[in-house]
């Protein structure tokens, strides 16, 4: 058949292997630093956040989440910029509350509330076992959300 494509003077089709690769658009919501790890849940978890080396004792309350093994979103109504650090204190349904440093990469109005921000974090300082407790805690909860979506 290529041949006779090539008699007629027509092009023939490229081979599976041989076909063009269309180079990967850019999307302007992600940029190639926000590059993904792990997977992300949303979930309500007992949380406190405070500025990096402020003297606070933490009472974590139940808040609305965006979470992952390498960061976490939330809304608020305290006002940050992006760079601050904040220690971010995780009462997750096991043993001990989990204390890491998160730095603030994205923040951005929130689109419910006209006085609260929603900030995206990333954790900068974090132990392997802290982050695979996180990991579970996730993996619990979305298997717990799907149950309930199958039983309803």
């Amino acid at each position: 058949m290529a041949e006779i494509l090539h008699l007629l003077g027509l092009p023939r089709r490229p081979r599976y292997h041989e076909r063009m690769s269309y180079p990967k658009m850019k999307s302007p919501y992600r940029p190639d630093s926000d590059r993904r790890q792990f997977f992300r849940h949303n979930t309500i978890v007992p949380i406190d956040y405070y500025p990096e080396g402020s003297r606070v004792s933490p009472t974590p309350k139940p808040t609305k989440v965006n979470l992952s093994g390498g960061g976490i979103r939330f809304a608020t109504q305290r006002m940050f910029r992006v760079g601050d650090r904040l220690e971010v204190v995780l009462a997750l349904p096991t043993l001990a509350p989990l204390h890491v440093t998160a730095e603030i990469i994205h923040v951005r109005p929130d689109d419910l509330d006209d006085s609260a921000q929603v900030v995206r974090c990333r954790f900068v300082s974090m132990t392997q076992r802290s982050r695979e407790r996180v990991i579970q805690f996730l993996l619990r909860s979305q298997a717990f959300q799907l149950q309930e979506a199958d039983s309803g």
